[in-house]
């Protein structure tokens, strides 16, 4: 059963990054600038955020566009295509929320390649 396995699972993780993240000063969330590097998705809402970091949604939605990037680039490392910025490798926050879902959804199958370096 992984009924809400994203809060206690991620809600440190999406916490931390929003605090890295304030809203500006006469804004209504963060910006897209800060949040890219942890955005597991590019799916963008009205006003310009990413939705998995919209204010109003939680880390549920997190967690969701973290298990879409998780099939698309298994879609491609399964075809043998290059994955040209694979989520897990951009920083260690990435690779650690990676391996939560890999390891609780995926039995730790990931066939997306190593990390050339491992991420900081």
């Amino acid at each position: 059963d992984h009924s809400w396995w994203s809060g206690p699972a991620l809600q440190a993780t999406y916490d931390g990054i929003l605090a890295r993240c304030p809203i500006p000063v006469g804004g209504k969330w963060p910006t897209r600038r800060c949040l890219r590097p942890w955005a597991p998705a590019q799916t963008t809402v009205k006003g310009g955020t990413y939705y998995a970091f919209q204010p109003g949604n939680d880390v549920h939605e997190y967690a969701a566009e973290l298990g879409l990037r998780y099939f698309l680039e298994q879609r491609e490392a399964l075809a043998s295509r290059r994955i040209a910025a694979p989520f897990k490798c951009a920083n260690a926050v990435n690779a650690a929320s990676w391996l939560l879902h890999v390891t609780e959804f995926h039995a730790g199958a990931d066939a997306v390649p190593a990390c050339p370096a491992p991420p900081r």
